[in-house]
């Protein structure tokens, strides 16, 4: 009897939804669209996981450190050995299987590495951060299988402006680490010629919070090197040495026509932060990072018979961070990198459309000093990839559904399936 009244109250409060969603004015909201998977697509109609924060969505969940952006999205984490360092845990992925990316070129610092080291992008300057899992992963190498964060900026801008100078100033202040953040962003152009400018500060204490520093059983639970310590030291109140310093910026220009877009620039990051103690009493330990980046980006638009769009992408990235101990350096860690990518967007043949595209990636990395974990090591990588979609299945207007193949080089290929 008690399932038979429960499923009339759910018949009757169905009906009576359609009814008053009848009465209700429908509004239709803008399209998201995801550059991120080689195919411009909007959300709607996609069946890849992707996430996408823009706008002011984005602008309301910014925190200090992509994984804390991103740490309340369904199925991503923040992994963090304090405020300074934040990278992003993807399906409890993370380090080398989750790929932080600029403008859809790979970050090329040493994150990877060990789970105290941040990554070298700021989500202050960013105007879209887009996340992809699954098969899409495969576009930006076959080593990110927990996903690809792909952080998208006006760097080197695709469009004039309407105006010939425009600019936002954002001012950021947290209580809880007495942090203050600030942000300009500068856009303008005219006729063919368009440019960007943009910079930021951040400046943070040590985090206040309401109980002591390290939970001390569950510490000792896990680490045993902390049995030859009988007495933490274990302040209530403040986590030490959290307190972080940071600022950056970018100045980039291009000249965009009909045919199509050329445009470099060059972003600078200076980030020093703290490591939380683990209550030894061992010296503090602090991270100088510095980096810079120089990109170029070129865009044909159907240059021959058949292609809709032929696009070209280059950055290199000059990495460099010291650890300090108690002030004095102990290990340097160097990485000098080469990356670019090369795609073809071809019109829709048929019910095929696809994109072709190669990726190369070159890097030194070396790392110097009395504690060092890793040999001077070289990378050269390179691999072509073929992103098909094809609507395969269409049902009536009322009750639509497609279904999208997508192959991925030659062997990997997934089906994905939208209603809509």
């Amino acid at each position: 009897m008690n399932k038979k009244l429960a499923i009339f109250f759910l018949s009757t409060g169905a009906i009576g939804s359609n009814v008053l969603a009848a009465d209700d004015d429908i509004y239709k909201l803008d399209d998201v669209i995801i550059t991120s998977t080689g195919l411009k697509q909007a959300t709607s109609k996609s069946a890849r996981p992707v996430t996408v924060l823009s706008g002011d969505q984005l602008r309301t969940k910014i925190g200090q450190t992509i994984g804390d952006t991103l740490q309340n999205e369904p199925g991503i984490t923040s992994q963090s050995f304090g405020p300074g360092v934040g990278t992003p845990v993807i399906r409890g992925q993370s380090g080398p299987r989750v790929r932080v990316m600029q403008n859809s070129l790979g970050n090329n610092d040493v994150s990877s590495l060990s789970p105290d080291h941040a990554n070298g992008v700021n989500p202050i300057i960013a105007e879209r951060i887009e996340v992809l899992r699954g098969p899409s992963t495969l576009l930006y190498g076959n080593g990110a299988i927990g996903g690809i964060v792909n952080v998208i900026d006006n760097r080197i801008p695709e469009q004039v402006p309407d105006k010939l100078l425009g600019g936002a100033l954002e001012q950021r202040y947290d209580s809880a680490s007495t942090l203050t953040s600030s942000a300009l962003k500068l856009d303008g152009g005219k006729e063919l010629f368009a440019f960007h400018l943009d910079g930021f500060y951040n400046d943070q204490g040590n985090v206040h919070i309401g109980v002591q520093q390290i939970d001390e059983f569950a510490a000792r639970a896990t680490d045993p090197t902390l049995e030859g310590t009988p007495v933490l030291d274990n302040p209530d109140g403040v986590i030490n040495n959290s307190n972080a310093r940071s600022r950056g910026g970018s100045a980039g220009a291009s000249v965009v026509g009909d045919v199509g877009l050329v445009g470099a620039a060059i972003n600078t990051l200076d980030n020093n932060y703290g490591i939380p103690p683990n209550g030894t009493g061992s010296p503090p330990v602090r991270i100088q990072m510095n980096q810079t980046k120089y990109d170029f980006k070129g865009q044909l638009n159907k240059p021959f018979a058949l292609a809709e769009a032929l696009r070209i992408k280059f950055g290199y990235t000059d990495y460099k961070h010291v650890e300090l101990d108690d002030g004095t350096p102990a290990t340097t860690f160097l990485n000098k990198s080469y990356e670019s990518r090369l795609e073809l967007e071809h019109q829709p043949i048929g019910i095929v459309k696809g994109t072709l595209g190669f990726q190369s990636v070159n890097s030194q990395f070396s790392a110097l000093g009395a504690e060092t974990i890793v040999p001077k090591s070289g990378v050269c990588a390179a691999n072509g990839k073929e992103l098909v979609r094809k609507k395969l299945i269409t049902v009536s207007p009322m009750c639509r559904s497609a279904v999208q193949y997508r192959l991925c080089g030659i062997l990997p290929n997934s089906i994905s399936l939208v209603w809509r």
